[in-house]
């Protein structure tokens, strides 16, 4: 029984790490603003955000994760699509690209908190 329990508590815990689509909701986007409800440990919603502009880039009219961020600055027209932001942006040329987006796959809810966690996987030869 103290096993089972114990491996509750770490699915539990692992809930709050991972996706926050499964543990927030009213997820949109105000400006740059990544708002959202979001379960906290004790099982109630609080209302928190986070700043795409922080965390995402234009890299020559695609946008990336990247923790210098500033898409804002090159970017117009944004909107969420299902799990994802997508914008036009401009290339370093002043041409504006049809669209560009990036999936929410680092965001997180950590225990009631929206939370941007990028993880880099690097293989040398």
């Amino acid at each position: 029984m103290l096993c089972l329990s114990f491996v509750t508590m770490i699915k539990h815990r692992r809930a709050f790490l991972n996706n926050f689509a499964e543990t927030c909701e009213d997820i949109g986007l105000d400006g740059s603003l990544l708002k959202a409800n979001c379960r906290n440990a004790e099982g109630k919603y609080t209302q928190t955000f986070i700043d795409l502009n922080n965390e995402i880039t234009n890299n020559n009219g695609q946008l990336e994760w990247n923790n210098n961020g500033g898409y804002t600055k090159s970017c117009d027209f944004c909107y969420l699509a299902q799990f994802s932001i997508r914008c036009q942006c401009y290339t370093p040329n002043g041409f504006l690209n049809q669209e560009s987006g990036v999936n929410f796959w680092p965001v997180r809810n950590y225990y009631g908190n929206l939370q941007v966690k990028l993880d880099y996987l690097i293989i040398k030869d």
